[in-house]
């Protein structure tokens, strides 16, 4: 079966449990302990469950959104409906700057752990090959239909999600311990509720794949609650295990879920972790690569960018010359080091597109006469209130750094459009 763009709708229910699985779960886990009991201690696994549940206004504003929703695009489509061209064009080309900084990112931190960890160190040339031929994966696991690259993320969420459950699982018996008998190293709560907030995110990835789903309106919803939930309960309880076993105030832990895994399991459990990272980081590299190259076809398909971008490979039908795009893109700035100087992007990026998608719910229900609930708006207004707290927190570079994206972005689509002979929005 065919969307309307000529996309196949090829991804079932597990394949999107898949897609947020990988949109959330990246490298961050896998420090995310130590530097959370630096900071709270033993008060570790309430903060990520309190955030847990802080967060669940802005999952339900997105699950209700994507529950009206059948094309390719998530927050560009959203936001298009609700605001026009304009506004869907700014989210869009901020969504793929921050992504694909971050991917860049990520390929680097792979190398950087696989070289630490297996071979302490190696040479620039070695290193720079590795990052390489980790993007070229994930590259080639986008130039297959996305039925099977859903399949290859299924394998990377059993892969990457088994070693952090088979933690969770040991933590139970420390579930009683009382937080005060942890002490943090300096007391930051603050510190610790943004680092727990910006772990947690990254689910809106997946909702980009709604044109590729079978049943997107059904199934993209129930995904995004079932894994939310899941991912909030295992790393609280891998938090737990923790801060009750291996966390030593005044002890630098760059790796604590290895540290952790080779106090429950000896080496074998570092060598377990080490495959779950690599699986993690890759299965992360690969949904937001996805992410990025169907942005890119919904943009073109609105007019947005320079015509060819969104053409179908006729024997794949997947956005074949987006792909290629986003993967000259994203290895030009990972083996540049262009992603440093786009990381500034990802914070105020990722806000704004939450406040755009907040923002433009109440108008697409009222574009389709069916009215705000009331639910709706505690909802809204519940995620407004958090996302205009974290801007509070947000320092000016990140957004003099947006305000230079969107600028930039927008001559780029009037140039765009003027070449296509568009006119007006």
């Amino acid at each position: 079966m065919r969307s309307e763009s000529g996309l196949v709708r090829g991804v079932g229910f597990l394949g999107l449990c898949a897609l947020v699985i990988n949109g959330m779960v990246g490298s961050g886990i896998f420090a995310l302990p130590y530097a959370l009991a630096q900071r709270v201690g033993g008060w570790t696994p309430v903060v990520l469950l309190a955030m847990g549940v802080a967060l669940i206004p802005l999952v339900f504003v997105m699950a209700r959104l994507a529950a009206m929703f059948d094309r390719t695009g998530g927050p560009v489509a959203y936001v298009q409906d609700a605001f026009g061209g304009n506004a869907a064009f700014v989210v869009g080309w901020l969504q793929i700057l921050s992504v694909a900084s971050a991917t860049a990112a990520n390929a680097n931190a792979l190398s950087d752990y696989l070289f630490g960890s297996v071979a302490g160190g190696t040479s620039t040339l070695i290193h720079a090959a590795a990052t390489f031929a980790g993007l070229a994966l994930a590259v080639g696991l986008n130039v297959m239909p996305s039925r099977r690259t859903a399949g290859v993320l299924v394998l990377a969420s059993i892969c990457k999600l088994s070693p952090l459950v088979l933690i969770g699982l040991f933590a139970w018996p420390h579930l009683g311990v009382a937080p005060a008998s942890t002490p943090a190293e300096t007391w930051a709560p603050l510190q610790a509720v943004l680092l727990a907030c910006y772990a947690m995110i990254g689910f809106e990835n997946a909702l980009t794949m709604a044109g590729e789903a079978r049943n997107p309106e059904r199934d993209m919803p129930r995904a995004l609650f079932l894994v939310y939930g899941l991912c909030t309960l295992i790393y609280a309880l891998v938090a737990t295990a923790y801060c009750a076993t291996v966390f030593a105030p005044g002890k630098a832990d760059s790796a604590p879920v290895a540290t952790l895994a080779k106090a429950l399991f000896g080496d074998l459990g570092g060598v377990l972790v080490l495959f779950a990272v690599a699986w993690s980081i890759l299965g992360n590299m690969t949904i937001n690569m996805l992410g990025n190259s169907r942005r890119i076809f919904a943009m073109e398909q609105q007019g947005d960018l320079p015509r060819g971008l969104g053409r179908l490979h006729p024997g794949l039908s997947i956005p074949i010359n987006a792909v290629a795009l986003v993967g000259v893109l994203t290895v030009g700035l990972a083996l540049s080091g262009g992603f440093v100087v786009l990381a500034v992007l990802s914070v105020a990026a990722r806000l704004a597109v939450y406040l755009a998608c907040i923002a433009a719910l109440p108008m697409v229900r009222r574009r389709r006469a069916r009215g705000v609930l009331t639910l709706e708006w505690a909802a809204i207004i519940a995620a407004a209130g958090l996302c205009g707290w974290l801007i509070l927190q947000s320092k000016p570079e990140n957004w003099l750094a947006m305000a230079a994206a969107v600028i930039s972005g927008l001559v780029l689509r009037a140039v765009a459009r003027r070449l296509r002979g568009h006119v007006g929005a």
